[in-house]
């Protein structure tokens, strides 16, 4: 899945989610973005229970707010890690194929 943000093209503020005027100067002119999908892990916890059926199998899994190399933080699940490892700091990028659950899922950048 494609991450999209906007971008004023009054100031060239970076929004996301999307809004519908600038959350830095207030101008309604907003373009559309798409993101490269690499970004570094600002902070994250580790999900180990959940209350629906669905998500239980999946338990442990980790949460992570991501800032993204675009200029915009976004929340997602990141696989590939094992739970309680320290990720903060780590960099990420978005793998596929993301589901109807986690629309973002990222996975570490291996070099």
């Amino acid at each position: 899945m494609v991450i999209r943000f906007q971008e004023c093209t009054a100031c060239s503020h970076r929004i996301y989610p999307v809004r519908a005027h600038c959350t830095r100067c207030g101008a309604h002119d907003l373009a559309i973005r798409e993101s490269r999908g690499l970004g570094v892990v600002h902070s994250a916890t580790v999900v180990r229970t959940h209350p629906e059926r669905e998500f239980r199998a999946e338990t442990p899994y980790v949460v992570a707010l991501v800032d993204l190399d675009d200029g915009v933080r976004i929340l997602c699940r990141v696989r590939g890690v094992e739970p309680g490892a320290q990720v903060i700091g780590a960099r990420v990028q978005e793998s596929s194929p993301a589901d109807e659950n986690s629309p973002f899922i990222f996975s570490p950048v291996h070099h």
